[in-house]
């Protein structure tokens, strides 16, 4: 969806996560490509300042929090994450293929 700058970012942050957020606590993950006037740390900060001054039950926690919000900045613009699954190694679902393996026992093995 597109934006116009960090507050509209926030508002739409607000917007999807209130009730996910609602007596958890969270941390905001920024991943941005393309050139903008902030990087992604200063729309972590605006982010997860707005989020915790707006719900006043949640509260941030930068390491292992309840919730992460993830968001994405690409040129004009943004994506909210509402789920990640991580597959074997970090890697996405999906892009593991089927692997054959030989293991050998050894100097004297059948294989």
């Amino acid at each position: 969806m597109p934006f116009t700058d960090m507050h509209d970012i926030f508002e739409k942050a607000l917007a999807q996560y209130r009730e996910q957020l609602e007596g958890k606590t969270f941390c905001v993950r920024v991943k941005r490509r393309g050139k903008h006037e902030f990087s992604s740390i200063e729309v972590e900060r605006y982010v997860g300042g707005g989020l915790n001054q707006h719900i006043e039950s949640a509260r941030v926690k930068l390491t292992n929090p309840d919730v992460t919000v993830h968001l994405e900045v690409e040129d004009d613009r943004l994506l909210l994450i509402k789920g990640r699954y991580e597959g074997i190694g970090g890697f996405p679902i999906g892009t593991q293929e089927d692997v054959l393996s030989l293991i050998s026992g050894g100097f004297d093995s059948g294989v």
